[in-house]
């Protein structure tokens, strides 16, 4: 057998290029990673950069909005407006869960209300009281209807969903000891011209009218008790012969807060009241001919 052994000398040379290879091979890899991490710091110094000048300007330019064209809408503080949403939500939550008329709740309301125009309005500021006559039912109510000879009895439920009929909240009771006659008002009877354009005239008869956007006149009856207060603000200054109410009610259903009816309205009034205040007390903003007054 022939033998063809390798000498020391070839091994070591052989492993010596072996390590040179893989050597240089890690230096440039080395070199890669370096010129990576490099150009990785430079891009993030760069969008550092840019980052702070769009801070920059964005503090010295204030953000775009929409311009309403009026310096009035736009003076009001929306952040106002929840901190006002959110007191009212308070007094509900500590006065039985409501702020409806004749409650502590709404009491509170009044006083909220009351203070902050005067800690932050110069408005001549007048609270008013009138007598709501607060009652419950004794028992249901019955309603006998005969149309065209035919005799129905009626529904009478608190669910409105189910109920044919339902009383109007602070009415007079009624009793008729045989059936009277109705007359249908057309459209919500918001308008003289509807009340003579009904096809029986309601004159003895019973109204029947559909619940519209107008008021209902006898919706509060004068009583001996329960107070209830309406607040008026004025501005000082203004034609009072020339005056433009701007105005909503300030309780709350008994059901709840009432922080979308009428906390919202309430609130939002308050905003426009204070702003208008705030306008006026600058010497750029011209005051109105006519007086303002806003009332809850």
């Amino acid at each position: 057998m022939n033998n063809n052994p390798v000498s020391n000398e070839g091994l070591s040379a052989n492993n010596n290029n072996m390590i040179l290879s893989l050597n240089k091979r890690v230096k440039s890899l080395s070199v890669c990673i370096g010129i990576g991490i490099i150009l990785i710091l430079v891009t993030l110094a760069l969008a550092a950069a840019t980052l702070g000048v769009v801070v920059n300007r964005l503090k010295d330019k204030p953000i775009d909005r929409p311009s309403l064209d009026s310096e009035y809408a736009e003076s009001i503080q929306i952040s106002d407006i929840m901190i006002h949403l959110n007191e009212l939500q308070n007094i509900a939550t500590n006065t039985g869960g409501n702020r409806a008329i004749n409650t502590i709740g709404f009491n509170q309301t009044l006083d909220y209300i009351n203070n902050y125009l005067s800690f932050h309005t110069n408005f001549k500021v007048a609270t008013k009281y009138f007598y709501v006559k607060n009652f419950i039912l004794a028992s249901n109510s019955i309603l006998i209807t005969s149309i065209n000879g035919v005799t129905v009895n009626r529904i009478f439920s608190p669910n409105l969903s189910i109920a044919e009929f339902y009383f109007v909240q602070y009415t007079r009771s009624v009793n008729f000891a045989d059936y009277v006659p109705i007359s249908v008002i057309p459209n919500e009877g918001c308008s003289d011209n509807d009340w003579l354009a009904a096809n029986s005239s309601p004159n003895g008869q019973v109204a029947l009218v559909k619940r519209g956007v107008c008021p209902f006149v006898d919706r509060a009856v004068l009583a001996s008790r329960y107070p209830v207060g309406n607040i008026c603000a004025d501005t000082p200054t203004g034609d009072a012969t020339q005056t433009i109410v701007i105005g909503g009610h300030s309780d709350s259903v008994p059901a709840s807060p009432g922080i979308n009816d009428n906390g919202s309205g309430s609130v939002a009034n308050l905003g426009l009241a204070v702003a208008l205040a705030r306008l006026f007390e600058t010497s750029t903003y011209k005051k109105y001919k006519y007086r303002v007054r806003f009332c809850w």
